[in-house]
């Protein structure tokens, strides 16, 4: 009932009582998406210590992130940066909340990890410029917290003939912010997801020139087959068989969620140096709709594969009836840059993919 009449703040709560297991909020995350409702990443003036809601103008309803999901930051810590917040403002800038944390709760490793997650963005949107400043801002905070314990004057209070007057406070160290990819994983680093973008976005157009499936997609179709997918590299389990072989799982995210797909020692003897998490792969991959698995045939870095990718054709085959004059358009010795792929559904509830060579 709670689910279906009030979804977003039953989702808020479910992850509330999962808040420290990273695999269950990938889960819940995933559902978000199935139930378009967006998840607001994490926001030091914005979030809750838990997983709260949030709606816009028009209503609609959003889960925003909570502090005490992030790794390594606690929950209980981050109750009281939030109490701060609201007995005495947002915070304004970092220095401001430097001025008003309390050292004693909130360590620099949780500082860090709150600044790989994006929670200082809305206060400095470098986050590499904020977590290279931490140690700085927290002996601001140990100084400020010792001078209100002692009486004296904060490090940012006013003084002297203008109560209001401010002295500037240092600047940020001068450094460039990550790189797209490198934000990515770094959020991925400290909370598990993927919150303000994928690895994969990058890619849309040559993702649709390849083809490729989402892993939602494909379990949707409850097809087996050949078929062509994209993920980010989460990371590898090897083991050995029982014949002595190498093998491994290996885990992979796409922009509908999280899937894994085996790969057997060829491959993996094959690939194994460029089989690093963050990498982002465009995969051939074994569909066993049955049991719901996914084995590796190929990848390659999907960087690659985006630039060798051109426009090509697909020609579906659901009857043998076009079969030969199919035959005769394609040998007919005139051939193009793009690549001409033959799927066939001759077969109850399978599918074969053919590349054409020469195409």
């Amino acid at each position: 009932y709670m689910k279906a009449n009030f979804p977003v703040e039953f989702m808020a709560a479910s992850m509330t009582l999962d808040i420290n297991n990273t695999d269950k909020l990938s889960v819940f995350n995933t559902e978000l998406k199935s139930l378009e409702i967006k998840v607001l990443g994490p926001d030091i003036n914005a979030s809750g210590a838990v997983f709260t809601v949030e709606r816009d103008a028009k209503g609609n309803g959003a889960v925003r992130y909570a502090l005490g999901a992030i790794k390594n930051v606690s929950e209980a810590a981050m109750q009281k940066v939030v109490h701060e917040r609201e007995e005495n403002g947002p915070f304004k800038d970092m220095f401001d909340l430097a001025q008003r944390l309390d050292p004693h709760v909130v360590n620099k490793r949780q500082m860090e990890n709150l600044a790989r997650a994006g929670a200082f963005q809305s206060l400095c949107d470098n986050r590499r410029q904020v977590h290279s400043a931490i140690e700085m801002l927290l002996k601001m905070a140990s100084i400020a917290h010792s001078e209100r314990d002692s009486g004296q004057m904060g490090l940012f209070g006013g003084g002297g003939e203008d109560e209001n007057a401010q002295p500037d406070a240092p600047g940020l160290p001068e450094i460039a912010d990550w790189s797209k990819i490198e934000r990515l994983t770094e959020e991925f680093e400290a909370t598990g997801l993927y919150l303000s973008g994928h690895p994969l976005d990058d890619y849309g157009l040559a993702m649709k020139r390849l083809k490729v499936k989402s892993q939602a997609d494909v379990l949707a179709s409850v097809t087996s087959g050949a078929k062509r997918m994209a993920g980010t590299l989460l990371g590898v389990s090897e083991r050995t068989s029982k014949k002595g072989n190498r093998y491994a799982f290996l885990s992979f995210t796409d922009m509908s969620g999280v899937f894994e797909a085996i790969c057997f020692s060829e491959i993996l003897s094959e690939k194994r140096d460029i089989l690093e998490p963050g990498n982002s792969f465009y995969i051939r991959a074994q569909f066993d709709a049955v049991e719901g698995r996914f084995s590796v045939n190929n990848l390659q870095l999907l960087e690659n594969a985006a630039n060798s990718a051109v426009p090509g054709l697909a020609v579906v085959v659901e009857s043998d009836t076009p079969l030969r004059a199919l035959r005769d358009v394609l040998s007919d010795g005139i051939q193009g840059k793009g690549q001409v792929t033959v799927i066939s559904r001759l077969g109850e509830g399978s599918e074969v993919e053919l590349e054409l060579r020469g195409g």
